[in-house]
């Protein structure tokens, strides 16, 4: 039994020390990574005139709406809105009496809102339609840069216009549906 002892006690031992002898290392490396996609998310808020008056002194009827957009940080946008269903293009928007061939004339467009940064240029300050320039030169779309998560989406304020004395009659006038589209 004591020579047993011997030999496991110099058995532990040697691993001890061969656990020494194999204490050396090796290494490499390797990359951790992702490709964040230019990414946006629309959000077109319905526009209501309220009660149009063809007899009131005021020259034009207005009304605000907004169009929501969040993009990715940075990621360069492009907002356009289509001509509607009624008109014969951007310029000559109509909406049409509920029931009936009469219709109403009227304009869209858009309002620099805050925060000012990410909007670069806007051209679709009197007639928005949906021509992107380039990098925001020409056209007549809204043009901003993406402001991220962490601020959310950017209210882009749309303006609607109706020129005052239209002759028509009463009645509920729409134009749907009309489209916004974010190209990015």
């Amino acid at each position: 039994m004591k020579h047993f002892s011997k030999i496991s006690a110099t058995f532990c031992a040697s691993l001890l020390l061969s656990n020494a002898a194999f204490s050396a290392t090796d290494s490499d490396t390797f990359e951790v990574r992702v490709l964040v996609a230019d990414s946006c998310e629309i959000v077109a808020n319905d526009l209501d005139f309220g009660t149009y008056d063809p007899l009131d002194a005021v020259p034009l009827l207005s009304a605000i709406s907004t169009i929501d957009v969040e993009c990715t940080l940075l990621t360069p946008f492009d907002v356009g809105i289509d001509a509607g269903q009624n008109g014969t293009g951007v310029a000559d928007r109509k909406m049409i009496k509920d029931g009936s061939t009469e219709t109403l004339d009227y304009t869209l467009g858009c309002v620099l809102s805050l925060p000012v940064a990410s909007a670069i240029l806007t051209n679709c300050a009197t007639n928005w339609g949906n021509s992107p320039g380039v990098l925001g030169v020409g056209g007549d779309t809204f043009f901003g840069l993406g402001l991220g998560t962490l601020v959310g989406p950017l209210p882009i304020v749309m303006s609607g216009t109706i020129a005052l004395g239209q002759d028509v009659p009463t009645g509920t006038y729409r134009d749907n549906p009309v489209t916004a589209t974010v190209t990015f």
